[in-house]
């Protein structure tokens, strides 16, 4: 009876762990697919990107198990593109097996809920709409980031009024930036300008620079 009661104990340990292990796994995938924006990501470059940020060898049996979980959270919208996207189309019952080598893409696509929770952004923020877009392309780009002078090329917003939607974002420290300096090919002149991350994609000792510099330390 003693050693039945410790393999029940053992079992549900077991157990325990592995749900707290897929539990994160779909956190870190809802997390990746919000970053991604209102395009999503396609479901395949997820798993890559889960990889990455998990360490873990994310094989067709684990894959299985992530999108079975994957059709039951509501903020997720499923997609079927095919490779030159002119073909669209929503699942309103995601399968519950995906053939691994369909003709369409299946893509992931976050609630607007859900992305702007993952920016941090409340409803009380009052920030207009420029501002959340270049919110997302900043998030996009993880930790690589993007500079600020590129910003109203990459979004066709007007030069002049950029640094007006910045303004809000830097505010509510929803945006890190860090000022660097660029060099014009074959030209003896240089420019300044900011490189803006996530406040989460920002390194660490530059992150604890920032909050000296806020606090007046150092």
């Amino acid at each position: 009876n003693n050693q039945n009661g410790r393999k029940v104990v053992k079992s549900r340990h077991l157990s325990l762990i592995y749900e707290n292990i897929m539990n994160d796994l779909v956190a870190t995938m809802l997390e990746e697919c919000s970053l991604e924006g209102p395009g999503g990501i396609l479901l395949s470059d997820l798993y890559r990107l889960l990889e990455v940020k998990s360490g873990a060898q994310i094989d067709s049996r684990l894959q299985d198990a992530l999108w079975k979980r994957l059709r039951q959270v509501k903020e997720i919208r499923f997609q079927q593109r095919t490779d030159d996207d002119q073909s669209l189309s929503t699942f309103d019952d995601p399968p519950e097996k995906l053939a691994p080598n369909g003709p369409a893409q299946i893509w992931l696509v976050a609630s607007k809920g859900m992305r702007m929770m993952t920016l941090n952004i409340h409803k009380q923020s009052g920030l207009p709409e420029p501002s959340v877009r270049i919110l997302e392309a900043v998030a996009r780009s993880r930790h690589h980031g993007i500079l600020q002078s590129a910003v109203s090329k990459d979004l066709g917003l007007d030069a002049k009024t950029v640094f007006h939607y910045l303004k809000p974002l830097k505010a509510l420290r929803l945006l890190h930036f860090v000022p660097i300096s660029l060099q014009a090919s074959g030209l003896q002149r240089s420019g300044r300008t900011n490189l803006m991350r996530l406040p989460r994609f920002q390194p660490r000792a530059a992150a604890s620079d920032a909050a000296h510099d806020e606090h007046g330390e150092g």
